[in-house]
């Protein structure tokens, strides 16, 4: 099992992170951003609804907030669909967990082991004792791991024929130049 937490201490020391790793962790950050897309389209389906409205009512809600949604959803819709959405979504928060600590942690270096290590902001306060942050390390190796799994929760999904958005079923797209670009 790929963990991201250990018990022991140890010291931290500088070093870039290698060129395959850093690819892979863009794999991990574009996969689950995929799986974020996607999962409106899943709550469309559950919901009975458009693809474009549930983008417009759900917002900039975050993945985690949707996602129990998506199994409020399925519960009301039976046992087949409450099976079905923990299929998908199993190993879901791990791989999340990584992509957030990968994509917006600080990058400290690696530890005695080589894993890769951030500083992530989950600020926890013991009593009588001063805030601690939470460093998260992981093999760059083991990151292929996470990608893999992403990359299958897409795949699950895709096969759920989604309701499209309007901009996937209208044809080509078209962008027009951003209103403050325009601006003059």
């Amino acid at each position: 099992m790929v963990t991201t937490y250990r018990a022991e201490p140890s010291e931290l020391h500088p070093g870039a992170i290698k060129t395959a790793h850093l690819a892979a962790m863009a794999r991990l950050i574009r996969n689950c951003a995929e799986v974020e897309y996607l999962v409106t389209g899943y709550i469309a389906k559950l919901s009975g609804g458009t693809f474009d409205l549930c983008e417009l009512m759900l917002g900039k809600t975050a993945i985690s907030r949707r996602l129990v949604l998506a199994a409020d959803l399925a519960r009301a819709s039976g046992i087949a669909a409450v099976t079905k959405h923990e299929q998908i979504f199993r190993g879901w928060a791990e791989v999340n967990k990584v992509r957030n600590t990968v994509a917006h942690g600080h990058y400290v270096g690696h530890d005695n082991l080589g894993r890769y290590t951030f500083m992530v902001q989950d600020i926890s306060v013991e009593s009588d004792k001063s805030p601690s942050r939470t460093a998260l390390s992981i093999k760059g190796d083991d990151i292929k791991f996470f990608v893999r799994d992403a990359a299958h929760i897409v795949a699950l999904l895709r096969r759920q024929e989604l309701p499209q958005s309007s901009h996937e079923t209208d044809g080509q797209p078209s962008l027009a130049g951003h209103p403050k670009a325009r601006r003059k």
